[in-house]
């Protein structure tokens, strides 16, 4: 049995103030997705005898006033290290099967599709901002090849004076706080995406020309220094692990594709435990990331090749779970901007040898909604003060999927978005770029 899990945390128990039936939502909505949408109840009770088997395994929890809590990112990291460590096949009999299916699905559903509707709502979490002040709230919006349909602003208080505008990427709602103030506001709009994927497949061999250096666009994205991009000495030396520098570039890709796939953890880490100096450096020593750190380690070591490389960001448009979720693109000349997504990488169950999995979403993707493009499409800042200390609770509601931003400090909750998402199956007709949704209302 796991007597000392390594869950991808500093392990001080800090963030263990998620309670028992919230993180059994959680594993619903990670592992138990289909089953649930048949028959939630039983889902429930599954997930509920699982955390049970896992906390007598090893999994860390907090007891406080006869009630247990629980660290999400423990709990949910705590499947793929009871794999690889005692062999427990819930991680790939459920969360790798549920996550194949949902690909299986879409592609499946390729031919037939005309396109997504998604809808996104955010809840913001507006305490300590006072009546009579002004607020600018702001939620995602797609950058390219999508259609705002609606909007909407709950409640009516603050919608009857709120203005609204677009740029690529965002919808920001301005607005003087009423009397009294409202504890929460609540944006969403609904979106037309249209079917198909992007890329192509990308591999050892394929033919790349030469780049042309001196391009601003190679300047920008060979950046060693770009947020969580850093091409510090530990990412030097891991490059050098897996390349060399004169390598041809879709070869150096694909063997840090390999890396990621038979050496990454991709799970969920919190952010105020990595080195300030050096973000990724922490990410290496521990080999556990998520979709965002790994993706900005995958740009970094693309960058330390000479290899421009740059983040995106937005969802997955899978129906019966829908997330948010970070991936990145690497510039291969003349074949553009080819999309990488380390979830490939999970789905291949850290096996090189199943060749339906092992180079998923490497170079090609399945329909996405792009919110943002770094680092030059962004959407910015939200409207309400980010905490240092976050984590991330979903569950399955109304029909889609529900995150949870959870906090440390008294708000104990930031944001809460729910993403909803149907394919359609009749014409449609959408545009280019995203275009001014109709005037803001209210209830």
């Amino acid at each position: 049995m796991t007597r000392h899990p390594d869950l991808g945390t500093c392990g001080d128990g800090r963030y263990r103030v998620v309670d028992e039936e919230r993180i059994v939502a959680n594993l619903v909505r990670n592992f138990w997705p289909y089953e649930a949408a048949e028959d939630h109840g039983l889902a429930v009770a599954e997930a509920t005898r699982t955390l049970e088997r896992w906390i007598a395994a090893g999994l860390p929890l907090r007891v406080d006033g006869g009630r247990r809590w629980f660290d999400p990112f423990e709990a949910c990291n705590f499947a793929l290290h009871a794999w690889l460590e005692d062999g427990d096949p819930l991680w790939l009999s459920h969360q790798v099967a549920s996550s194949r299916r949902m690909v299986r699905e879409m592609r499946e559903d390729a031919a037939q599709s005309a396109g997504y509707t998604v809808t996104f709502r955010r809840e913001f979490n507006l305490t300590g901002m006072a009546a009579g002040s002004a607020a600018r709230l702001r939620i995602p919006l797609p950058i390219d090849r999508g259609r705002v349909d609606s909007t909407q602003i709950l409640p009516g208080a603050v919608a009857s004076g709120a203005t609204a505008s677009v740029s690529p990427g965002r919808l920001d709602i301005r607005f003087m706080m009423p009397e009294p103030a409202s504890d929460t506001v609540t944006i969403s709009a609904t979106m037309t995406l249209p079917p198909g994927g992007s890329g192509m497949p990308l591999y050892d061999g394929l033919a790349i020309e030469p780049y042309d250096t001196a391009s601003p666009e190679y300047r920008l994205c060979t950046r060693p220094d770009e947020g969580l991009i850093r091409v510090t000495d530990a990412v030097l030396r891991l490059a050098d692990t897996l390349a060399g520098p004169r390598d041809p570039p879709a070869q150096v890709v694909a063997r840090i594709w390999d890396y990621f796939t038979v050496q990454m953890k991709v799970g969920f880490i919190h952010y105020d435990e990595l080195d300030i100096a050096d973000p990724l450096g922490t990410v290496i020593e521990r080999r556990w990331c998520d979709c965002h750190t790994g993706s900005a380690l995958f740009a970094a070591l693309c960058r330390a090749r000479g290899i421009p490389a740059r983040i995106v960001t937005g969802a997955v448009l899978y129906p019966i779970a829908p997330a948010q979720h970070s991936w990145l693109e690497v510039l291969l000349p003349p074949h553009g901007w080819l999309p990488v997504d380390i979830l490939g990488a999970f789905l291949a169950a850290r096996s090189l040898a199943d060749g339906q999995w092992s180079r998923c979403f490497l170079g090609h993707l399945d329909p996405r909604l792009r919110t943002q493009c770094l680092p030059d499409l962004f959407t910015g800042a939200v409207g309400v003060r980010m905490p240092r200390s976050w984590y991330i609770v979903q569950m399955l509601k109304e029909g889609g999927n529900e995150l949870t931003l959870g906090c440390l400090d008294d708000r104990a909750w930031v944001l809460r978005d729910l993403l909803r998402v149907s394919a359609t199956h009749s014409p449609a007709t959408v545009t280019a770029h995203a275009s001014p949704p109709a005037a803001a209302r209210g209830a």
